[in-house]
């Protein structure tokens, strides 16, 4: 099964007051614990590929750094997405659009969750295509979260969206026919938008 991986780092950071991904946690900004998990999942599977969906030029630089592991090179893209100003749609769409190859899943994941954990990424993708389900996410409590996976029946629907639509409008339509996989713990799901709420917990 060919999957995509679409990391969406494109976001406008609109109540933290400045570049939410640029955000420093642990000496390290907050978008490269996404791509950090992203990176080790393609090298687990041959048939993934990574499309990092983005508009801010730290992002891309990480990225063309993560090319030139020669392992990851021909299946790392970056998505170039000004459009992305315009809502959360567009960064989907742009990470469906582009490349090729059509994959039979996708998985996106947004870049302002830095909890969460590759086993539990893992466990979503494998379950979910070993289930040969439509969709899936990663759950708290019952309550859905990030990140999702869509079947490649879904990639209309999705292309559907408006501007600031995610995709659990179309998960939701699903949601008796999806695969959920239970979060290790509540940070994992955590998505913090102010800075006091880093602040907070002392991170």
């Amino acid at each position: 099964m060919k999957t995509r991986l679409i990391l969406l780092a494109a976001g406008n950071s609109r109540r933290f007051g400045s570049n939410k991904l640029l955000y420093s946690i642990d000496e390290k900004p907050m978008f490269m614990y996404g791509l950090e998990v992203m990176k080790e999942l393609i090298l687990k599977d041959f048939d993934r590929e990574l499309y990092v969906v983005t508009r801010f030029e730290p992002v891309m630089e990480a990225v063309e750094e993560m090319k030139s592991d020669p392992y990851l090179h021909d299946r790392t893209h970056i998505v170039n997405s000004p459009e992305s100003t315009l809502g959360i749609s567009y960064s989907i769409k742009a990470g469906l659009l582009e490349g090729e190859i059509q994959p039979d899943y996708y998985v996106f994941m947004v870049a302002d969750q830095p909890f969460i954990k590759v086993e539990t990424v893992e466990r979503l993708i494998k379950e979910t295509l070993n289930q040969e389900k439509i969709a899936g996410c990663v759950t708290w409590e019952g309550v859905p979260g990030n990140p999702v996976i869509f079947s490649k029946h879904l990639k209309y629907e999705l292309l559907e969206l408006q501007e600031d639509q995610g995709g659990k409008v179309v998960l939701k339509k699903y949601m008796n026919q999806i695969c959920k996989i239970t979060a290790s713990c509540e940070e994992e799901l955590i998505d913090k938008d102010t800075k006091d709420e880093f602040d907070m917990d002392g991170r």
